[in-house]
């Protein structure tokens, strides 16, 4: 029987403990770091901020290593073949899997105001492609949202230095 010592300053290895304490302990941590750090509703469950509309440059490059990590990758450049028939259940469950993984992984990383864009699709490379027809600076949508930023910016001689 354990003591009744207050849960902060137990002191115990997480071996010591069952299955459902693990994920207990496992889930106390995750919600005290994040009352810690005091996380916006709408942050990035990445390392990298959220696709923002401004941001589509350095945002894409950091996806495209999630994705790689997540093995998810090979269905945006179409290197994924689909899975051979005479695949076995394992092999086809992990290909499905992986596909959608790739779509929700793009879907996470994209603030509340883009998901409709791609709301209508469940393919990771439609949906990339989508973004990136919608944020690539070579688009000419894209292009004249430039332009009409650059003409809105106003001289201030303050800001030069």
């Amino acid at each position: 029987m354990r003591s009744r010592t207050p849960f902060r300053q137990m002191q115990f290895k997480p071996s010591c403990l069952n299955y459902t304490e693990r994920i207990v302990l496992v889930c106390c941590e995750v919600y005290r770091a994040d009352r810690k750090t005091n996380m916006p509703a709408e942050s990035s469950p990445f390392a990298f901020p959220k696709l923002d509309g401004s941001n589509y440059t350095s945002w894409k490059e950091d996806m495209k290593v999630v994705l790689m990590d997540r093995g998810c990758w090979s269905f945006i450049i179409e290197e994924d073949k689909p899975c051979p028939e005479q695949a076995t259940e394992k092999e086809k469950f992990e290909y499905v899997w992986r596909k959608q993984r790739c779509y929700t992984t793009i879907y996470q990383g994209i603030e509340r105001k883009f998901l409709p864009l791609i709301r209508h699709t469940r393919d990771g490379k439609e949906a990339w492609n989508i973004l990136k027809s919608n944020f690539e600076p070579t688009s000419k949508a894209r292009l004249a949202v430039l332009i009409d930023e650059f003409f809105e910016l106003k001289f201030n001689p303050e800001e030069e230095n």
